[in-house]
């Protein structure tokens, strides 16, 4: 799932991956890129814009735009956060994501230890009129030239 626009949603935007435990499954070498999800978990709780659950091998996060994922006010449960890794989430690389403006934590990690997964660098609540967000970065997920704001 390449270079889509999601909003505007009761629920998670984007969500790969089935089983609740590391047991083998066919989720396998997804790759969820370059994506600018914004304005999800509009009504529920407990999920995140990219929701992942279960062992899923050579599954890349990367370059992901993820903002505005908040709270209405009747929700209640766990957080909604950016990115997602839910329970038994292992074997995933996650690198150039944006996340910013949300109201649990930009990665959230359930029953998954960061260690299953590789890293690279991500951008985590740094705002658009920031000196330090990453403008070059955000077009490649569509945010670019529109969205742009003048930093001086």
């Amino acid at each position: 799932m390449a270079h889509n626009l999601v909003h505007d949603l009761p629920y998670t935007g984007i969500s790969v991956g089935w089983s609740w435990n590391t047991d083998p499954t066919d989720a396998r070498n997804n790759r969820i890129e370059y994506n600018h999800v914004h304005h999800v978990m509009k009504l529920m709780g407990d999920g995140a814009a990219i929701y992942a659950l279960g062992l899923q091998p050579g599954t890349v996060l990367r370059g992901n735009l993820i903002h505005d994922v908040e709270r209405s006010e009747s929700t209640q449960g766990s957080a909604n956060n950016g990115l997602y890794l839910d329970e038994g989430s292992k074997g995933f690389h996650v690198e150039g994501n944006i996340v910013y403006h949300v109201s649990g934590e930009p990665l959230f990690l359930h029953q998954s230890q960061q260690n299953w997964h590789t890293w690279g660098a991500n951008s985590f609540n740094v705002a658009p009129d920031s000196a330090n967000f990453p403008h070059e970065a955000a077009a490649s997920a569509g945010l670019e030239p529109a969205f742009r704001l003048k930093v001086e």
